[in-house]
């Protein structure tokens, strides 16, 4: 029996999961260590004054510890959802810098400028995504700057057309269809 469904293929940064699942790891380890740690300090706390009171406290000795328990988890719980706020602002902001970045410097490549190029920082996200688009963009810069050349190419031999003697013409004429066939070529590049 085959499925109606196929698995998607999303772009997915790995080292970016990566060190988000690191993180998640690491708070989540914290987490339990400390409620850990504050059971075992209010437990003792709890058990000592037990042990000078000289006597059991009535009811379910389940019941004994349940309260510091409660009290150590909601504590460990408060501080690692402050820590993971923290942390996904930090994340989110540092990703949105780096999209901001990018977005502005698409814009300028956008209006014309093949000239400019992202910039990131070294510990920013998405540099990956940014070199393909500087690389992109050192590209286009090059056809057409091809294209420019072989342009300046067609507009002299217009301009010495004009002022030339007979024999000169079909030199210049050839000269003119060469660099045309090769921007049309260049041309052609791009819907490749």
């Amino acid at each position: 029996m085959t499925r109606n469904y196929r698995r998607r293929n999303y772009f997915i940064k790995k080292g970016f999961q990566s060190r988000f699942i690191l993180r998640f790891i690491l708070v989540s380890s914290l987490w339990s260590v400390l409620s850990i740690v504050m059971f075992n300090f209010l437990a003792y706390r709890e058990l000592d004054n037990i042990l000078f009171s000289m006597r059991l406290p009535s009811g379910n000795i389940g019941d004994l510890l349940f309260k510091e328990a409660l009290y150590a988890n909601v504590a460990a719980l408060a501080l690692i959802i402050l820590t993971f706020l923290l942390t996904a602002r930090g994340i989110h902001n540092k990703m949105t810098r780096s999209l901001f970045r990018i977005r502005v410097d698409i814009q300028r490549l956008v209006r014309g400028d093949l000239g400019s190029r992202v910039m990131l920082g070294q510990e920013d996200e998405f540099r990956d995504f940014a070199e393909t688009l500087n690389g992109m963009a050192g590209e286009l810069q090059r056809r057409f700057a091809d294209i420019q050349g072989h342009l300046d190419q067609i507009t002299w031999a217009a301009a010495e057309l004009k002022v030339s003697t007979e024999g000169d013409n079909r030199r210049l004429y050839e000269e003119i269809r060469r660099h045309a066939a090769a921007m049309e070529e260049k041309i052609r590049e791009f819907r490749k």
